[in-house]
């Protein structure tokens, strides 16, 4: 590549663009352009992030910001998954296929520029929700045109909560999540320490009365949902985020061969005082305390001290008796 951006071949470029080549008797006035030697050498390749959509069982990447590709295909992909397109005659296939285009493109001329100078709303432009407000638009007869571009910004929410799975040989299965609520928290890093504290006091539901509503000492409802799925008394899936829709479009599933009895991990243990064997699973939540309970295995769960840095929640599984491998 240096050989590109610097050296004899840079040169020739430089002087094509400052003195544009004319063939013979051309009348055409072309004017130089403004490239330097110094422009080609501190050129640089940026590494960015793809586009990353499901459609009907496929994970499809394409080209993120500055192009607008994989935005645009991935948005109309989402449009066009709530059709089912292989039953329609292809003509009528076609038109939707045009609708669903036209809407993305015209998202893609408002809001698709380069991410270091202007915000993309990639996460919403992306999100099935937004395709779904989005495909409601189509109709009977054609958009006309200009088509204008919706509104992605509800969509686009911010990523500001992290997600753990983790099995080890020993057959230690955790499924943890840690969030502080919105990107940044509450804005304030404590000083000399470099970690945000949250602002989890959003979640209450401050309409007094409710079973959400604030009250001192209380803890505000949680939509973490770590969770672990058994199959046949053994455990074949883990997630953080799970739905119906994951299961049926993702399909994740992770394995976990038969081990002894494992132990939650010492820097997600809590305090000896409530960290308590039990013969029945119950849920780690930090915020609410323990859950319901099943007979059904040994499972060590329990709650975690509140805590300014953070909400967390957590599901791990153990047993005396692991079942034999099939």
């Amino acid at each position: 590549m240096d050989a590109f951006y610097g050296g004899a071949l840079a040169d020739a470029i430089v002087a094509t663009v400052q003195h544009p080549p004319l063939a013979p008797g051309a009348t055409r006035t072309v004017r130089p352009g403004l490239m330097t030697a110094g422009d080609l050498a501190g050129y640089q390749a940026i590494s960015r992030a793809p586009t990353d959509v499901q459609y009907r069982g496929y994970e499809v990447f394409g080209m993120g910001p500055p192009s607008s590709g994989g935005s645009t295909v991935g948005e109309a992909l989402n449009i066009l998954e709530g059709f089912d397109l292989g039953s329609l005659p292809r003509a009528q296939a076609l038109y939707l296929m045009l609708e669903a285009s036209k809407l993305a493109f015209a998202d893609r001329n408002q809001f698709l520029g380069d991410p270091d100078f202007v915000n993309v709303p990639i996460q919403g432009l992306l999100s099935d929700a937004y395709a779904a407000q989005r495909r409601a638009l189509i109709g009977a007869t054609a958009i006309r045109v200009p088509v204008a571009p919706g509104d992605p910004g509800p969509f686009n929410v911010p990523s500001s909560t992290t997600h753990l799975t983790v099995s080890d040989r020993f057959g230690n299965v955790v499924s943890y999540t840690f969030t502080i609520e919105q990107i940044g928290g509450s804005g304030m890093v404590v000083p000399g320490h470099g970690f945000l504290l949250n602002n989890e006091l959003t979640d209450f539901n401050f309409v007094p009365g409710t079973a959400n509503s604030p009250a001192g000492g209380k803890r505000p409802r949680s939509s973490m949902s770590p969770t672990i799925v058994f199959k046949d008394g053994r455990p074949i899936l883990i997630s953080g985020e799970l739905c119906l829709g994951q299961l049926q479009r993702r399909g994740s599933l992770s394995e976990i061969p038969p081990p002894p009895r494992p132990s939650l991990p010492s820097s997600a243990r809590p305090s000896e005082r409530s960290w308590k064997p039990s013969e029945k699973a119950s849920a780690l939540h930090p915020r609410s305390g323990p859950r319901r309970e099943s007979s059904s295995y040994r499972e060590v769960w329990s709650s975690l001290p509140p805590s300014p840095c953070g909400a967390a929640a957590a599901a791990r599984w153990s047993r005396n008796r692991w079942p034999s491998p099939p």
